[in-house]
């Protein structure tokens, strides 16, 4: 702390980090993400590279080159240079660009090296990767120490090859999303998948992208993780999160009459806007006419979306939602919407369950059926009914056959989007039981930091080399260890079988959940997406009503004026029922009556009334707007409060004037 310069009270931080009382700290303890990111990151390159020096190679690449051009360049100096090599180093741009390229699905590129330019000098060198050796001999004791049948094979002699499908599939999503502009991967994905939009790929297709972008990972691997019926895997199998909207978006549409019939509908809802604003936005001289445009803006599209509703649909009305959708739809982008981009969703046939309503019950349902069916034990559960090929994560086609295995009768598309409630694409153990889940990889974590491996703290623990533990053995090891989890719930969690004694078949499968690799993907994915949401982040009413209406009430005559000059138009838009909640909403105020009613009975905050110019007044009822919002129900003994003096008069729309 004194090399940070930290002018607090050191002992008293340590003290609340270290909450169990351990009298140390982890970097889980510290920062729990950061920590999985880093392992996650040591585990990839160790199994990703041989030695320090590919490493340096593989991520240098050649996207950067450093130093000025060749015509540029000055002799050589006699004196020795500290500067390395230029093919001895990469730098941050090299490997920001080169990493998603071989494969690695964390993201935080940036953040990562920075932590291996530990000198700050802008580029690394194989100086600052002392740890991988130590890191490479661990992984090699790994596959030495794993059972025959494992999914993963030894190599030792060439490169290190990837064994595991869901790891491709998320380096390839994690590649997708990357090299996307925000969170979402649609921009890559039309343009170097699907340009065509049938939402739905063959494997030459990704075998072409592979080549055209220069990305290493496994092709055959990542295909055998797909449900691809007929050779053709959907976009829920890479991006469930933008697929799902879409087949939400669809839906609402099918409702309408069909895509086209719906954004007829978007369009009409903005031109409607338009027209009402330049005749109600309290103008002298009516703005001047504009040809009608067949595009939506991000503002125009979120706000005309959160108004149209369909019947018998559930309504797409939330704002984030909006956004969202629309930076899918505009792919290439625009930063404009027509209808020649969302036309590929005419002949897009979603599956069903898609647009179903995520079903909280029917979720809980599941977890209490496959639980009783497996004695109440979760990991029992997971391992042998939902995750079968040890990997860590469960995809909608495992579930469906999980739910006919235990004859659970419910809703599975449901019960599914119940349990993923991030639309990841997959649940894990977490969905199942989260305490369970935490302190078993609190247990992987432990094993992994301190010994390389579940596998090799297995034999380093068996002193007497029986090849299992006793509950009371095992627990006295582990609690006089550096662990902080609960030993007891780690040994329930992991005996399998109920015997008493624990056997290393029943530990290995930790080995091969990786489970700080899905902790790194879900976190770069949340962050990607948290920074799309922010970048285009829409106050509807906002943008789309106050800053309107406000701006036209400081800088053009009030209506009242057009009253008083007998404006036989201004007098018209207020007595129909439509203009008078249009105005009452743009305004602010909260329209609780019948549209029979009087617009003058309509209760009105506190208003400044001491000037008698209208042009203030106006500006009063319009800062008044935002206030009104918040006092959406007022009782009715304060309403006296509310009105003004009898001896001024309220205008036909709810305005006072003198």
């Amino acid at each position: 702390m004194r090399r940070l310069s930290f002018k607090g009270d050191a002992e008293a931080l340590f003290m609340r980090i270290d909450a169990d009382g351990s009298g140390f700290l982890t970097l889980y303890e510290v920062d729990p993400k950061c920590a999985d990111l880093w392992a996650a990151f040591r585990a990839w390159c160790a199994e990703t590279f041989q030695t320090t020096d590919e490493m340096v190679s593989q991520l240098r690449g050649s996207l950067v080159e450093l130093g000025p051009p060749e015509g540029e360049r000055k002799p050589p100096r006699k004196q020795k240079s500290a500067v390395p090599p230029v093919e001895f180093t990469f730098i941050r741009e090299q490997f920001m660009e080169n990493a998603p390229r071989h494969g690695w699905f964390g993201g935080f590129e940036d953040t990562i090296f920075s932590c291996l330019d530990r000198k700050q000098s802008g580029y690394v060198t194989n100086n600052d990767l002392m740890w991988f050796e130590k890191a490479r001999s661990q992984h090699n004791r790994r596959m030495q120490l794993r059972p025959t049948g494992s999914r993963a094979v030894m190599n030792t002699t060439g490169p290190a090859v990837k064994k595991n499908p869901m790891q491709a599939l998320l380096a390839f999503m994690s590649f997708l999303r990357s090299s996307s502009l925000g969170g979402n991967l649609m921009q890559t994905w039309r343009t170097l998948l699907d340009p065509d939009g049938c939402l739905s790929v063959q494997r030459s297709d990704i075998e072409r992208a592979a080549t055209q972008v220069g990305w290493r990972g496994d092709v055959s691997s990542l295909w055998s993780a797909l449900d691809a019926p007929g050779g053709r895997a959907a976009l829920e199998e890479f991006g469930f999160k933008e697929a799902r909207a879409l087949a939400l978006f669809h839906a609402w549409a099918a409702a309408l009459g069909g895509v086209k019939e719906a954004w007829s509908r978007l369009l009409g809802v903005e031109r409607g806007y338009q027209r009402k604003r330049r005749a109600s936005a309290m103008v002298v001289q009516p703005l001047a006419p504009q040809a009608a445009s067949a595009s939506l803006d991000r503002p125009a599209f979120v706000f005309a979306l959160t108004r149209v509703h369909a019947k018998h649909v559930q309504p797409v009305d939330e704002t984030s939602f909006s956004n969202y959708l629309f930076s899918i739809l505009d792919w290439e982008p625009h930063g404009k919407l027509s209808y020649k981009d969302v036309r590929f969703l005419e002949s897009w046939e979603p599956v069903k369950w898609l647009s179903e309503k995520a079903g909280l019950n029917e979720a809980e349902s599941f977890k209490e059926t496959v639980l009783s069916k497996y004695g109440n034990h979760p990991v029992k559960a997971w391992r042998l009914c939902l995750d079968l090929d040890a990997t860590g994560i469960c995809r909608w086609t495992a579930f469906n056959q999980a739910a006919e295995r235990i004859q659970w009768k419910g809703d599975c598309a449901k019960a599914w989007l119940g349990l993923d409630k991030q639309s990841l694409g997959f649940i894990t153990l977490h969905n199942i039981d989260a305490e369970v889940a935490e302190n078993l990889a609190l247990f992987r974590r432990w094993c992994f930091a301190t010994y390389g491996g579940v596998a090799i703290a297995f034999h380093a623990l068996d002193s007497d080399g029986s090849g299992s533990f006793s509950e009371e053995e095992f627990v006295s090891v582990i609690e006089h260890s550096t662990f902080k989890g609960d030993a007891h719930a780690a040994w329930r969690s992991l005996n399998l079988e109920g015997s008493d004694i624990l056997s290393e078949r029943e530990m290995d499968f930790l080995d091969d959940m990786e489970l700080d690799m899905l902790a790194a993907y879900v976190s770069a994915t949340e962050a990607a997406e948290e920074s799309e949401k922010q970048k285009h982040h829409v106050e509807v009413d906002l943008h789309r009503r106050n800053s309107v209406v406000g701006a036209d009430l400081r800088n053009q005559t009030s209506m009242l004026t057009l009253e008083q000059q007998g404006d036989d138009k201004a007098q018209l838009l207020l007595t129909t029922p439509e203009s008078r909640v249009e105005l009452l909403d743009m305004v602010g105020l909260e329209n609780s009556l019948s549209e029979s009613q009087s617009l003058s009975s309509f209760v009105l905050p506190r208003l400044d009334l001491k000037s008698t110019d209208p042009m203030s007044i106006s500006l009063g009822a319009a800062s008044a707007g935002t206030a009104g919002r918040k006092h959406a129900s007022i009782d009715s003994s304060s309403r006296s409060t509310m009105w003004v003096e009898s001896s001024k008069k309220l205008y036909a729309g709810g305005i006072p004037y003198m």
